[in-house]
């Protein structure tokens, strides 16, 4: 028989372990939660959205400098910022006929958005950013369109356009009021670029058009890698009776450079280029008489991975351990001129160009 205190004893231990117990769940539940809890960061939506919608655009930035004569002074009234409004008023021209969806959302109170292009192809998007000179640059920068606006009068009285050599756009306008005169500079310029930026899209998109053949040869995939070497090769077939050059520091400015740009933030590039003066092909062409008695010289598509001289062509010359891409422009031998690609079923390719596997 147990004593009174004795129970006592024992039924104060009993609720001195559940109330220590419940003490454990109360409080240790919340520490164990925020221990073993797993840290979710905030994704960048709108960030992902735009990458996502703008993946296949290339931006082209373009320098407008217009160039303002005396005879079409431009007068700054009201505080009036016209090169920003120029700029403003050029990027919507090129907004408007830009093969893009635009998903209205007014009614959920969030401005217009711009969804991926039409074409599953890269489209090409030229940036005009317009600077008013009162005088001729010294020296044209590259990737810049120079416009002079002028009064000079001309026998129709009518808006009227000219390039000249150098590059540089004149354009003459009606004799008016400053604001009308830049108004009417803002059209043709608008006009101008909206042709070059469809004329650039027939470049980029080049590949996305031609017999599935052609598709297989001009698509390739590479063997992944953080750094890519580019080399550029001009090879003349014969030049004993001339050599040939190419500008290919302004070429690779306009033209890789903004895709290289886009690429920037997953691969690194290196660029280097040679000019070789004795570069015979592997395989000898065929020659072709055609309707008119014109003669040609043909390669047949079977045949291109057999085209590359490994043995003459010194293409490899850059000792680099990332994977090499070689770019080739070859100028065949006055004897072997033109020069064309017949497909397997010997109708002339669409492209004159093509390439080999793992190589360039």
């Amino acid at each position: 028989m147990l004593l009174p205190g004795y129970e006592q004893h024992i039924v104060y231990q009993r609720r001195l372990v559940l109330a220590s117990v419940c003490a454990v769940i109360f409080l240790g539940l919340p520490l164990w939660w925020k221990a073993t809890a797993v840290y979710r960061a905030d994704l960048p939506v709108d960030r992902i959205e735009s990458w996502a919608t703008e993946k296949n655009i290339l931006h082209y930035p373009v320098d407008v400098l217009l160039w303002v004569t005396d005879g079409a002074t431009v007068e700054v009234d009201d505080g009036m910022d016209w090169s920003q409004m120029m700029t403003k008023g050029l990027r919507k021209q090129l907004t408007a006929q830009r093969p893009y969806l635009v998903s209205n959302q007014k009614e959920q109170g969030q401005p217009d958005k711009v969804t991926a292009p039409k074409s599953n192809g890269f489209q090409a998007w030229l940036e005009p950013q317009v600077t008013i000179v009162s005088k001729r640059p010294e020296r044209i920068p590259e990737s810049s369109l120079v416009v002079h606006v002028t009064h000079e009068p001309e026998p129709t009285n009518a808006p009227w356009v000219r390039i000249a050599a150098d590059g540089v756009v004149t354009l003459g306008v009606h004799k008016s009021s400053a604001t009308s005169s830049l108004q009417q500079a803002e059209s043709l310029v608008g006009k101008l670029l909206t042709w070059q930026e469809q004329h650039l899209n027939e470049l980029v998109t080049i590949t996305d058009s031609g017999t599935p053949e052609v598709q297989h040869q001009l698509r390739r995939t590479v063997k992944h890698a953080s750094s890519y070497q580019l080399t550029f090769s001009l090879l003349q077939g014969d030049a004993s009776q001339g050599t040939w050059d190419w500008t290919i520091e302004e070429a690779l400015h306009q033209l890789v450079q903004p895709l290289l740009r886009e690429l920037s933030p997953l691969f690194n590039f290196t660029i280097d280029s040679q000019t070789q003066y004795y570069s015979p092909l592997q395989t000898e062409p065929e020659s072709q008489v055609g309707a008119d008695g014109t003669i040609s010289y043909t390669i047949s598509t079977q045949s291109l991975p057999y085209i590359v001289n490994s043995q003459d062509w010194n293409l490899d010359s850059t000792e680099t351990s990332h994977p090499l891409l070689n770019f080739v422009l070859y100028v065949p031998s006055a004897s072997q001129t033109p020069l064309k690609l017949l497909t397997s079923k010997g109708a002339a390719a669409p492209y004159n160009a093509f390439l080999v596997p793992r190589w360039g």
